[in-house]
């Protein structure tokens, strides 16, 4: 005769491993909640972090020649004076001698700083020579920088400039 276990023992192990698997799926559920819903911002930013990234190319235009080598269209280094305005407003007492490197007058720079003021970053002239960026550097007045640029020159003037780019 064969001996049989009682069903009693069965149910208990039946709700043993159906306590242990629902609470692996619970706990699975609110670590899912809090990556996705609590933590969300935090390791958005942490992925961004390692993805991501900002590179700042300088490349310029290259010159365009014609077929015996004369030049078309010449791309010629520029700089471009902006300012970091809360800095800058400091030394308002060196501002006319900027302003005369420039050709602009006092007003007109104390008004793009009165407002662009709440900003980081301010164009104050663009497109200036080397020569005037060189002296404008030497004035050493704090908030000032200078960024290189390029712009487009046409030996032959507006004749093909719209032709060639």
């Amino acid at each position: 005769m064969t001996h049989r276990r009682s069903g009693h023992h069965g149910t208990i192990r039946y709700w043993i491993v159906l306590t242990v698997l629902l609470t692996g799926f619970g706990l699975l559920a609110v670590r899912a909640i809090y990556l996705q819903v609590l933590s969300a911002d935090y390791l958005q930013g942490q992925g961004d972090a390692r993805y991501l990234r900002t590179v700042t190319d300088n490349a310029h235009r290259g010159m365009i020649i014609d077929r015996n080598g004369e030049p078309l269209a010449i791309s010629t280094p520029v700089e471009s004076v902006w300012v970091h305005p809360a800095t800058f407003a400091q030394a308002r007492n060196r501002w006319a001698a900027l302003s005369a490197l420039l050709d602009l007058r006092v007003v007109e720079v104390s008004k793009l700083v009165g407002k662009y003021g709440d900003r980081e970053f301010m164009y104050l002239k663009r497109h200036v020579t080397p020569s005037v960026a060189e002296r404008v550097a030497a004035l050493n007045i704090p908030g000032i920088y200078l960024q290189r640029e390029y712009r487009r020159y046409y030996p032959t003037g507006s004749v093909s400039s719209h032709a060639i780019g």
